[in-house]
């Protein structure tokens, strides 16, 4: 009978009639033990395909590309379909035995609602003539919106390269699960141009909206007298030279093996950056699709080892989305060959004086006489290269990008410490005997910084050693006076 089967209004009937028995084998035993994930599977494809038809049904009424925006980030919206998608082709990929029909049929789906959402997009960017929709606050405004660095408190960021807006809120729920919601504070942003690592990563820096932008060979972004922020080591260099008291975790890796009482209490901001979801997408293509969730583990964890040191701010950033394509037609490929670009990529290409196009064009933010065109919805431009992986267009789910900010109140504050020490000193050798106290249970250790100083008050002291502690712990510190 499935192979009768032929529009999706065909397969949600048959779905359909058959639901109460499709839920009813995936609610047995050994469905629930992964033993049988057809059911799961068919679940979801229902789930998707009645998705896609009710989007279908509004999709024409939405007149504005801000009202647009809104709707498609809204908490209960249309990103469920690119997350339900995503969903469904993880599960069959894990799946043993072939699913093909469905995963033709859901994908079929599936890309006509990314065409239908993106075309829609197009046609009301038409009408602008500059990238200044305000549906959301700007990526550019990002840090000196949210990230507060002041003196006594520890703020991190977690710097994450694609973290589309439907796997942010899937990271969302995994938090969930133990953390109180109302510690979790996700908000859309919309990117700057084009939604690519080199220019949006710099946008997401203090003062990220007086950034210059240029192409020399090579994307040029600065703020004030920086260096070229489109090179990881700048930004980096440009967070040290604003922020004295930084802890920077080149990757998030070298984070997640630095032990907790390890990472320094004496930080006020603390960075890291990861970059496996970009990279997977870059190299797996279409494959991405069932290993996105496994790697945003990596972010989970990091975001855990930040709370577990007692960090009271954990912002989770992103410098773009991106476009995920099962097959691209040769219709949807806009030939660019004799455009005199300086950059010329699949979803954009930018230059100066470029001329006419059918295409959607404009002005590059932050740059002087710069000028981008994109694609028209999912289409792209006829360049090397694979499409299946893509950003740096106009589609929402390029632009439309998360901001996480997970807060906890902190028990980082001070403590009473017991000390003992002899009443006079005798020869070069001193020892101290330490306890630090807490009515806290799990309190987190702590530093303690032990100064011999002169009775007269000097500026320096003579001796100044730091020992971290276990709350609860004694420990004999021994100092050698000079």
């Amino acid at each position: 009978e499935i192979k009768k089967l032929d529009t999706d209004a065909d397969w949600l009937g048959f779905l359909s009639e058959y639901q109460s028995a499709f839920v009813a084998r995936k609610a047995n035993y050994w469905a629930k033990n992964s033993q049988a994930p057809q059911w799961e599977i068919i679940s979801q494809t229902m789930s998707l395909l009645q998705a896609v038809q009710a989007f279908e049904t509004e999709i024409d009424h939405i007149s504005d590309a801000n009202q647009l925006i809104r709707r498609y980030a809204a908490p209960t919206s249309w990103w469920q379909i690119d997350r339900a998608y995503r969903e469904l082709r993880q599960s069959i990929g894990n799946a043993i035995g072939s699913y093909d029909r469905l995963r033709q049929r859901a994908g079929r789906s599936y890309h006509r609602f990314l065409e239908q959402l993106n075309n829609r997009f197009a046609e009301l960017l038409s009408s602008h003539q500059k990238w200044n929709l305000n549906a959301f606050s700007p990526q550019t405004t990002t840090w000196n919106d949210l990230v507060k660095v002041r003196k006594g408190a520890r703020t991190a960021v977690i710097f994450v390269d694609a973290l589309r807006l439907e796997l942010a809120h899937a990271l969302v729920e995994r938090l969930q699960r133990d953390l109180d919601p109302g510690d979790l504070n996700l908000s859309p942003r919309l990117v700057t141009l084009p939604a690519v690592t080199d220019v949006c990563m710099p946008a997401l820096l203090p003062d990220g909206d007086k950034r210059k932008v240029n192409y020399a060979d090579g994307w040029q972004v600065t703020i004030g007298a920086s260096g070229n922020l489109a090179v990881k080591a700048e930004r980096i260099a440009y967070l040290r030279e604003k922020y004295a008291k930084i802890q920077v975790y080149n990757e998030i890796s070298e984070l997640l093996k630095t032990p907790t009482d390890q990472i320094p209490g004496s930080a006020e901001l603390y960075v890291t950056f990861h970059t496996a979801l970009d990279s997977i997408g870059e190299e797996a293509h279409e494959l991405a699709l069932t290993v996105f969730s496994e790697v945003l583990k990596d972010v989970e964890q990091a975001i855990r080892k930040f709370r577990e040191a007692e960090i009271a701010e954990i912002h989770i950033v992103t410098d773009h989305g991106f476009l995920l394509l099962d097959d691209v037609s040769e219709a949807d490929k806009v030939p660019v060959k004799d455009v005199p670009a300086f950059k010329k990529s699949s979803r954009y290409l930018v230059g100066q004086g470029l001329g006419h196009t059918d295409q959607l064009r404009f002005p590059i933010p932050g740059a002087e006489d710069l000028e981008g065109w994109f694609a028209r919805g999912i289409g792209v431009l006829r360049t090397p290269g694979k499409y299946n992986y893509t950003h740096g267009g106009l589609s929402l789910q390029e632009v439309v990008i998360p901001c996480l900010t997970v807060s906890q109140k902190t028990s980082g504050g001070m403590i009473d410490v017991e000390m003992s020490a002899p009443d006079e000193l005798r020869g070069k050798l001193l020892k101290v005997k330490v306890k630090a106290l807490s009515a806290e249970l799990l309190a987190r250790p702590r530093q303690v910084e032990l100064r011999l100083e002169k009775a007269s008050g000097a500026s320096a002291p003579i001796v100044a050693i730091q020992q971290v502690i276990e709350v609860g712990d004694e420990i004999e510190i021994k100092v050698l006076i000079p």
